[in-house]
This record gives structure tokens, sequence and C-alpha cells, in this order.
């Protein structure tokens, strides 16, 4: 991981992005591969207390304009995905709204 690598030598006291639990406020859909994938997604602190998170439009490779417009990332673990309501890994990529 050179991220935190580059961090480090850049004198940033803070190497890794920030990772906390969400809940996935739609389904987080994906196929079976062997591969953990990480969805683009936008979040909110809700009512309840907690991160909500929903996908943003497109998800493929060549959607720069979301990959763009997400300020987060699910970690979705090998399966069919996630169901809405569940919980969910993410990393942000920015602040928290």
């Amino acid at each position: 991981m050179a991220r935190p690598a580059m961090r480090q030598m850049m004198g940033h006291a803070r190497l890794a992005r920030t990772s906390l639990v969400a809940v996935a406020d739609a389904d987080l859909r994906r196929g079976p591969d062997g591969k953990v994938h990480f969805q683009r997604v936008n979040g909110h602190f809700a009512d309840d207390g907690r991160y909500h998170v929903r996908p943003v439009a497109a998800q493929g490779s060549h959607q720069l304009a979301a990959t763009a417009a997400a300020d987060a990332m699910a970690v979705v673990p090998d399966g069919e995905g996630i169901e809405a309501g569940s919980e969910v890994a993410v990393l942000l990529l920015g602040g928290v709204s």
C-alpha cells in the first residue's frame, strides 16, 4: 500500500483513511467472484446517529463522474452483496457530512 508510506514521507500524522461501520440504505449487489469489491457510495449521518450510505448511480470503472461524486467506498465481501438495512464497512474519501 503506497498511500500510507507516501503520507508518512510527507509528514502527515494520519496515514490511513478513516473507516467506520455504516448502514446500507439500499442493496449493494455484486456477484461472487472470490474478491472483495469496493463500491462507490455517498453517506450521511441520520437521525439515529449512525452513518448511512447509498450507492452512486454507476459503478463501472469507466464512470469517472460517479467516482468524483462518491464520498466513501463500501467494502463488500465476496458473495451476493449487502442487503439494505445491513451494516457495511466503509472507507471515507473526504470529510464526514
